[in-house]
């Protein structure tokens, strides 16, 4: 998947072939069966399918909150098995929190002919199924086997097989096991991706900004440069206030649902943020010091992300996906839910805008070419538009002084040197480093980085420390069958 597309390319090479739009939340999951169906998972919701030969999307499985992920076909192409998660399961899951995937998470089995699903696991995730008739699933960080009949899809008794094996904050078992049972798995805590925080330079030199490495994402730095507001994802997708300077830490919200991509008030006393409250999606502000009580900007129907306050402080920016593969970028006026609307819409993506620190332009991440690339407009009138990037681009961030645009692609960090007075002028797309940082999962939905006053860039870059080599098992399927003879 790519650019809110699902391809097919051959192994041998050659050109993709783009096989249908599937929306902007990136893949969790995609199985091709053995007759012609490509099944797939693309963000919060159902299962989906679409002929390899391309056409229009077909949808397999609903849920009203939750999502169903990682599905794999099989029984010659009869049957679908995957991961079903209710509510933020599959962000929430933890070490510390397998109380909650127990009563949240199934493996479930779709039977296409007669679209009858079953459950067959409770408290599991990453399923797969052997040709030699196993079931091969996670709880927690074991990994657990037990015989599975897929003519009358019964599964017998479970055995553990090997623990430690890792998981990621959403859900995804680092492991993978072949046909023939050959195992690759990853050791791990399921703490989540553990990120370190760090200051690059403007040619891409870096050092520590926090000591600890957690699963950070959505890291934006205040007005001041003091202090940055993260996404902590061990701590199941809650908002944190980082002291920069004295390395000490505030939380913000303790709700148990997802709360994600925070974002600063221009003069550094409120942080906004998107979560999920009683079922309900929601934009919320609270206290940069943690004092009072959340409250409560907008409440909608669909997904939405934080992307700025204005440089006013009256107003924020939303990428709001009213149906996939659209999102727009919606204006919320502080305290008049009601004057909420579109302001820039169209039929793929729109999002991650930024208004410029003087107020004038706006620039944002649109996929309306068949790629991600970054645009200015004027701001709010919209009466001109200028494509900023090259050959790709997203994540756009306006340096906090004025003239100038970075932004990311796959490969590079850019900066554009811009004269956006009455009119607007971009000049040529300068590389400063390679972009080596990580990106979150359905990283087109968010920002992995923010630029401070000082002109440096805070960004997130895996932690190696906590990731173990590839650890290769051969002939597993053989241990399997011993430990479920006996």
């Amino acid at each position: 998947m790519d650019a809110g597309r699902l391809f097919r390319v051959s192994a041998s090479g050659g050109s993709p072939l783009a096989l249908a739009d599937v929306g902007g939340a990136g893949s969790r999951g995609i199985a091709w069966g053995a007759d012609g169906w490509i099944v797939y998972a693309s963000g919060p919701g159902g299962l989906m399918r679409v002929r390899e030969t391309g056409g229009t999307p077909e949808r397999l499985t609903t849920i009203e909150l939750g999502s169903h992920y990682w599905p794999q076909v099989v029984n010659g192409g009869r049957i679908v098995v995957f991961t079903a998660a209710v509510g933020n399961i599959l962000q929430n899951s933890t070490i510390e929190q397998n109380s909650t995937i127990e009563q949240n998470s199934t493996i479930e089995a779709l039977n296409l002919d007669t679209r009858e699903q079953r459950t067959l696991v409770s408290g599991a995730l990453m399923a797969r199924v052997l040709p030699s008739g196993y079931l091969v699933f996670q709880r927690g960080t074991t990994l657990l086997a037990a015989p599975i009949d897929l003519q009358t899809l019964q599964v017998g008794d479970a055995v553990p097989l090997l623990d430690g094996v890792d998981f990621t904050a959403s859900a995804a078992g680092h492991w993978a096991i072949g046909d023939d049972g050959t195992l690759a798995y990853l050791r791990g805590s399921g703490s989540g991706d553990t990120i370190n925080l760090v200051w690059v330079e403007g040619k891409g030199g870096t050092s520590a900004s926090w000591t600890v490495a957690r699963a950070f994402a959505d890291a934006r730095i205040s007005p001041d440069g003091r202090s940055a507001a993260v996404e902590v994802r061990t701590d199941g997708d809650e908002i944190w206030v980082l002291d920069l300077e004295r390395g000490s830490s505030t939380r913000l919200t303790f709700d148990p649902a997802e709360d994600e991509t925070p974002a600063w008030s221009p003069d550094g006393r409120w942080v906004a943020y998107a979560a999920t409250r009683g079922g309900q999606r929601v934009i919320l502000r609270k206290r940069a010091d943690g004092s009072g009580a959340e409250e409560t900007l907008w409440s909608f129907t669909g997904h939405a992300h934080v992307d700025a306050f204005t440089p006013d402080g009256r107003a924020l920016l939303v990428s709001r996906d009213p149906n996939e593969p659209q999102t727009d970028i919606w204006i919320l006026p502080i305290g008049k839910p009601e004057a909420a609307r579109a302001l820039i819409q169209g039929p793929m993506r729109q999002q991650l805008a930024r208004v410029s620190p003087d107020g004038r332009w706006i620039a944002y991440a649109s996929n309306e070419s068949r790629r991600d690339e970054v645009y200015v407009q004027p701001f709010p009138t919209l009466d001109g538009r200028w494509q900023v990037s090259t050959g790709g681009g997203s994540e756009p961030l306006w340096a906090r002084q004025g003239g100038r645009l970075y932004y990311r692609n796959n490969e590079s960090v850019f900066a554009v040197d811009v004269r956006a007075g009455t009119t607007f002028e971009a000049g040529v797309p300068q590389r400063l480093f390679d972009n080596i940082f990580v990106r979150k999962a359905n990283s087109n939905a968010h920002t992995g980085w923010d630029v401070g006053p000082d002109g440096r860039f805070l960004m997130e870059r895996p932690d190696e420390q906590a990731r173990g080599p590839i650890n290769l098992v051969q002939n597993f399927g053989a241990e399997i069958a011993r430990r479920l003879a006996n």
